[in-house]
């Protein structure tokens, strides 16, 4: 898909969100779990602010974050663990 046809996507499923969500409504619109969402801002997939005890999502920050495609799986390549030493 396109960066373009992206964008376009984005800003439909945007329209008429809220400026701040709740994890709740933002694991709602990401079809996502509160769970998934809290795991995607420890890992810093999407940018989150904590006021209190409330932590909430800024509904431009999110979008913009999609459309960078922050949320796209990342190749992990293990580092390299050396030469194995056994005791004998």
């Amino acid at each position: 898909m396109r960066k373009g046809a992206v964008t376009s996507r984005l800003d439909e499923v945007f329209e008429g969100v809220p400026k701040l969500l709740g994890i709740q409504e933002a694991a709602d619109l990401l079809g996502m779990t509160k769970r998934g969402v809290y795991q995607w801002i420890r890992h810093g997939v999407i940018p989150a602010y904590k006021l209190g005890s409330l932590w909430f999502v800024v509904r431009d920050d999110l979008r913009d974050s999609l459309a960078a495609g922050l949320n796209s799986p990342v190749m992990q390549v293990e580092p390299d663990a050396g030469p194995t030493h056994h005791n004998l």
